[in-house]
Parts: structure tokens; sequence; C-alpha cells
């Protein structure tokens, strides 16, 4: 499932052009050796991580998008600034 993220991730960031650095992420388990173990509970607690490094995944790729566009709009509000100037000048 994390393998299958990654790819899905690691493709939309490709698309958009911009170079992401990947951070380690490391996920902490205890093990409980009594013999009634709680899949049910170590199922959510997994799920819950993931969705916790998702989360986190989503906001960087936000943050990231939204310094492309302010970029994006400061380029775009110089080059406008430059053909009125060169506009004025013939």
């Amino acid at each position: 499932m994390e393998n299958e993220f990654v790819r899905i991730s690691s493709k939309r960031i490709g698309d958009a052009g911009a170079a992401v650095q990947i951070s380690d992420t490391s996920v902490v388990l205890s093990m409980d050796n009594s013999r009634s173990l709680d899949m049910d509970s170590t199922s959510a607690e997994v799920k819950a991580q993931c969705e916790e490094i998702a989360s986190r995944s989503r906001a960087e790729v936000e943050s990231m998008y939204q310094i492309k566009y302010e970029k994006l709009h400061r380029q775009a509000g110089k080059h406008g600034d430059d053909l009125l100037g060169t506009k004025t000048d013939l």
C-alpha cells in the first residue's frame, strides 16, 4: 500500500515538473508476546500511521504547488510590466 502511494505520488510530482526531496519516514512497531493478539487494533494503528504519513505528504505537495504558483504569478506580472514598457517605447 505504501509503495503504491509512493509510486503514485512520485508520478504526480514528476508530472508537475518540480524537484522534490523525499525524507525518510520511520515507523515504530511494538510486539506483544501474549497469545491474544488484537489484530483489529494493530491494523487500525497501522492504518492511522499510513493516513498520517499521507496527510503530511499531501501538505508538502500542496506547499510546493503554492510556492510554484506564486513564482509563476510573479513572473507573469514581471512579463506584463515588461510588455507595457515595450509598448510605451514603441
